[in-house]
């Protein structure tokens, strides 16, 4: 109990887990290769990366764990299988360090399920930055959906504009200063949407080092035009899982889509 109320302390004071002690291990290391299960679980739950050495030294003590022997029972085995599948897993899809990747991501047609900042907690259509005031709508904005790579920035919002953006995922941003997410941040900014502009046209805009789109027009009359940008429509995915003899409910089984696992299944409520 001890050890998993230090692994809490450590995310919420923010901690970066990816500090390495004397030896070169992280958090994430330590806790696999000593068995301490719901601190592993806690960090892989708050986005705990698992790449590098330390995230292989954290794999290959579960593949020891997940193979049976005389000392480690059967459930142990099976908790470890569980946490190395976890592991591999997070190191295919390793959390962005910073909210401009994320979105370039999502813009690009990717899937970013489960792959935030780990200081952001998606919830309702929204990302919150942990212990922050800051809100950024989890739609992507694009200015022009043809272009093959994109740059990101934010547009700061009142607040009936970014329920608009929220809900309908559309906005001209001709007349937004646009900026960066710690700019976002040193300004207190407490509500934004993330714009997505093809690669190339962002130019610096004033000496507070805000972005500006580049027109693709010249003269007076292109610089009075909007700037439409839209979200691409949301998807939806329900899944359910039923035995084909007798199409009876089970859950727990994996959901992958383009080969990443987005999730499970749900179990069966109990029979009342």
């Amino acid at each position: 109990a001890g050890r998993l109320e230090f692994a809490e302390q450590l995310v919420q004071a923010m901690v970066d887990l990816e500090s390495r002690d004397a030896a070169g291990q992280t958090a994430l290391a330590i806790a696999a290769s000593h068995r301490h299960w719901e601190a592993l679980d806690l960090l892989l739950r708050e986005g705990c990366r698992v790449d590098g050495a330390s995230g292989a030294l954290a794999m290959a003590a579960m593949q020891r764990l997940a193979r049976p022997g005389p000392s480690r029972s059967g459930e142990e085995a099976e908790r470890a299988a569980e946490m190395l599948r976890r592991l591999v897993e997070r190191h295919q899809r390793a959390p962005a360090a910073r909210l401009e990747d994320y979105f370039e991501r999502l813009a690009a047609g990717e899937i970013v399920h489960g792959t935030q900042p780990r200081r952001y907690e998606v919830k309702d259509g929204v990302l919150r930055l942990r212990g922050g005031g800051l809100e950024v709508s989890a739609r992507v904005l694009i200015l022009d959906k043809s272009a093959s790579a994109f740059d990101v920035c934010f547009a700061p919002l009142a607040p009936g504009a970014f329920a608009s953006v929220v809900s309908a995922g559309v906005a001209d941003v001709s007349r937004c200063d646009l900026c960066s997410e710690q700019q976002l941040i040193d300004r207190n900014v407490p509500l934004a949407a993330p714009v997505a502009v093809p690669r190339g046209q962002l130019a610096a805009s004033g000496p507070d080092k805000s972005f500006s789109v580049k027109r693709p027009g010249a003269g007076p009359l292109a610089a009075q035009l909007p700037l439409i940008a839209r979200a691409p429509p949301p998807g939806g995915l329900r899944a359910e899982s039923v035995t084909s003899c007798c199409r009876e409910s089970i859950g727990g089984v994996d959901l992958v889509v383009d080969g990443i696992r987005v999730g499970e299944t749900n179990s069966p409520a109990p029979p009342s």
